[in-house]
């Protein structure tokens, strides 16, 4: 049973109350941003919707970028990079000279984030980004910390 099947199935028998879930499985399906329409704003509604935004293909990666990052627009230049993709996270200059980022969100933009992390803007020299994995936080937007 493909996810068009299942939200065919949850719209039949779930009717109004489930509508929204019906079309974020749809969105998910097809690659787009989920929109959630909740029906009937019911608190254990607004529940669920927090756990699949967490749980549906939402990575976390936490990378620390080695080399002439500090003082060259790294942190504004991966701020505006993150905040086009859609990213959300932190990025802070860390005492040892390195930067330090979270990237929160869908894995095509997180991946392009530490793509972009091994490069940096324009007059950075990056000599090596370390790169963890971690469990999804639910972080929403991108701020600059000093």
């Amino acid at each position: 049973m493909g996810i068009r099947d299942r939200a065919e199935l949850i719209r039949r028998h779930h009717r109004e109350d489930a509508e929204w879930l019906a079309d974020l499985l749809i969105d998910l399906e097809e690659g787009e941003p989920a929109r959630l329409r909740l029906v009937g704003a019911c608190g254990r509604w607004a529940s669920l919707t927090v756990r699949l935004r967490h749980t549906v293909a939402m990575r976390r990666i936490h990378v620390f970028v080695a080399g002439r990052v500090q003082g060259v627009f790294f942190r504004a230049g991966c701020a505006e990079q993150a905040r086009a993709l859609g990213v959300a996270g932190w990025v802070r200059n860390a005492p040892d000279g390195r930067v330090e980022a979270v990237f929160e969100g869908r894995e095509p933009g997180v991946e392009a984030m530490v793509r972009w992390c091994r490069e940096g803007p324009p007059h950075a020299h990056v000599d090596s980004v370390d790169v963890l994995e971690e469990p999804p936080e639910g972080e929403e937007g991108f701020r600059v910390s000093r």
